[in-house]
């Protein structure tokens, strides 16, 4: 079956309490930014023997201040999918929830269960396969920032956010402005985004729950 489903449909999804969406993404950033300044540096990212995010940081940091903050972490969080066995580190041929814990995003922890069809506590490459094709999904319906930023000068306003539509965007649009400049750079962008994903795997959660 298939889970993806059209932003509009992700707008009911939206509604409530959507900064709750944060707290996966928070607990790994606080790990990182070992200063606890609100960002991470380069040299925390290899502190942290977190070499995907060390070799890829300047992709990363979308404000060039050789930092990262929430939103742009976030992205990395949302983008980064390894193969099977890059997560089964021991090689037994089942990713288990520490092994999803210790190396996988917040979607691949926080969605085991749902994915461990048999109940073993671990996901086999079949059921592996499903969560990485859901994933794949969300990722190409997520909304860009470029779509946004109709005059491309970088920054998304409250009024191409209403225009662009459907409003999920527009009416959170100050919880995700954190420098309350009245624009969303694309870090800022970036936490909305990790937020829809993370509603989107609750919407489908539920309808996996229910059977369909």
């Amino acid at each position: 079956m298939q889970w993806n489903r059209s932003l509009a449909l992700l707008a009911v999804l939206l509604i409530g309490p959507v900064g709750a969406a944060h707290a996966g993404d928070a607990g790994k950033f606080n790990e990182i930014d070992a200063d606890g300044d609100g960002t991470i540096s380069l040299e925390e990212a290899r502190e942290a023997e977190s070499d995907m995010l060390a070799e890829e940081f300047e992709q990363y940091d979308a404000d060039d201040n050789d930092r990262l903050d929430q939103g742009e972490f976030a992205r990395f969080e949302g983008t980064q999918l390894l193969n099977f066995d890059e997560y089964d580190v021991n090689n037994d041929g089942e990713i288990s929830a520490a092994e999803a814990e210790e190396y996988g995003p917040e979607s691949l922890s926080g969605n085991l269960e749902d994915y461990d069809r048999d109940e073993d506590e671990s996901l086999d490459e079949g059921e592996f396969a499903q969560f990485e094709e859901d994933q794949t999904g969300m990722t190409e319906e997520s909304p860009k920032f470029e779509e946004y930023d109709t005059n491309g000068d970088g920054v998304v306003s409250l009024e191409e956010a209403e225009e662009a539509g459907p409003h999920m965007l527009s009416e959170n649009f100050g919880q995700y402005d954190t420098d309350e400049d009245e624009n969303l750079d694309e870090g800022e962008f970036a936490q909305f985004e990790a937020d829809l994903r993370a509603q989107e795997e609750g919407g489908m959660q539920k309808r996996q729950g229910g059977g369909m």
